[in-house]
């Protein structure tokens, strides 16, 4: 398996593009697609597997119409809790989000672009495996945020959930504490030595 991380967007959020096999076949995956660099566009197959998205805030989602335009043969994945962002009216609860923040003109920026949120999604819940990823859900961040975890690999995609300094912030749409400490005690079971990737900042050994 190869994981390859490339920050993108204007809060430097971790994409990733993995390409791995699951049963005999290869596949390739683009996690959290927050924007396209030179590197990205570099590194991308010509075929793409699936999109999946670990939560449904802007800077997680911002390039998913420009991607799942570019590989319309890709699944996108998110949990349906969340799934509202990536709808036809996303981008109204984007700028709200962002306007808090600030940020309302980046999203005004990557909607002028005219790519559509795609017609559809394959919802992630928990314990479902997709390529060999089991999805584990931990809302607290938002509702509908996830965590990948792939135990042959011992590799964590954490999101928002875990940074090795600390946990994601609950004080936005949807975010909760109480369901983070619950989520949190999810991930303590998992073992120790895995190596974890968020999605802002560097991996770490949990």
């Amino acid at each position: 398996m190869k994981i390859t991380c490339i920050p993108t967007g204007y809060l430097g959020t971790n994409t990733y593009l993995i390409l791995g096999k699951y049963q005999g076949k290869d596949y390739s995956l683009l996690i959290d697609p927050a924007g396209i660099t030179d590197k990205l566009k570099s590194n991308m197959p010509p075929k793409l597997t699936a999109i999946i998205l670990t939560h449904g805030h802007f800077d997680h989602v911002a390039y998913l119409p420009y991607f799942s335009s570019k590989y319309p043969d890709a699944k996108v994945f998110i949990h349906p809790n969340d799934g509202f962002y990536i709808e036809s009216n996303g981008w109204h609860y984007h700028t709200e989000d962002f306007y808090n923040l600030g940020l309302t003109s980046w999203v005004e920026n990557v909607e002028s672009l005219g790519f559509p949120f795609p017609a559809g999604y394959e919802a992630l819940t928990d314990g479902k495996d997709v390529f060999g990823w089991k999805v584990i859900h931990t809302p607290g961040h938002t509702p509908g945020s996830v965590c990948l975890y792939n135990e042959t690999e011992k590799v964590l995609i954490s999101g928002d959930t875990l940074f090795d300094d600390g946990i994601g912030r609950t004080d936005l749409r949807g975010g909760s504490m109480s369901e983070m400490e619950q989520s949190l005690k999810k991930l303590d079971q998992l073992p120790q030595g895995i190596r974890v990737y968020p999605g802002h900042d560097r991996s770490f050994v949990k």
